[in-house]
């Protein structure tokens, strides 16, 4: 698992589709709109080539206004 700050990224299994797409928060699952950021990125790894996931947070998980 990768961590950022407190928050610990859950492996790519346990995200919903909308987390491993980049249209929710990958620590709250609150649709992102304005001030997400990149956090990590999780892998992928069954059944299909190896492949990294970039997952995002938004402002209400990172601690910005």
């Amino acid at each position: 698992m990768t961590t950022t700050k407190e928050w610990v990224i859950p492996p790519y299994a346990n995200l919903t589709w909308e987390q491993h797409a980049g249209r929710n928060c990958v620590f709250c699952d609150r649709p992102l709109h304005q001030g997400a950021r990149e956090v990590g990125r999780v892998r992928r790894d069954y059944g299909v080539p190896l492949r990294d996931v970039p997952v995002y947070a938004g402002p209400c998980c990172l601690g910005t206004p």
